[in-house]
């Protein structure tokens, strides 16, 4: 599984329950790099899709179980830490910002690569990286 997250720089992705933040130009960035592979999320995620890419995701109760060899699972909200063998690469989008954080990413990332950097709707400056697990 490819997993998908966005990070601020602390590695946060939730803060009382809710996201940091949520940017409509990283949902096309990744739809578009994506192409014709699956996308898996879980309902809290869905929204963020729904309106323009409902068609094109898999919602599940928990996509990081229900995603396979090759696929992608954004994930903001959930545990991945049991899932930690099945992830293959990381998809990370960076929002370069603090937030407050009570949520976050559980693992340490190495080897990270810098694929692009963005303008988003909501951010100036928005860094996709690839990355991998200890």
């Amino acid at each position: 599984m490819i997993l998908v997250v966005a990070l601020d720089n602390s590695n946060g992705m939730m803060f009382n329950f809710r996201r940091q933040s949520k940017d409509r130009v990283l949902i096309d960035d990744l739809m578009n790099r994506l192409g014709n592979d699956k996308l898996f999320v879980n309902d809290f995620s869905f929204d963020l899709f729904e309106e323009k890419y409902s068609s094109s995701v898999t919602v599940c109760d928990n996509p990081l179980e229900a995603a396979g060899i090759g696929d992608y699972c954004f994930v903001e909200n959930m545990d991945v830490t049991p899932y930690k063998d099945k992830i293959e690469k990381l998809l990370i989008y960076k929002w370069n910002r603090d937030y407050p954080g009570d949520v976050f990413f559980p693992f340490d990332i190495h080897n990270t690569n810098v694929l692009c950097e963005f303008q988003g709707s909501s951010h100036d400056k928005i860094t996709l990286e690839t990355g991998e697990l200890e």
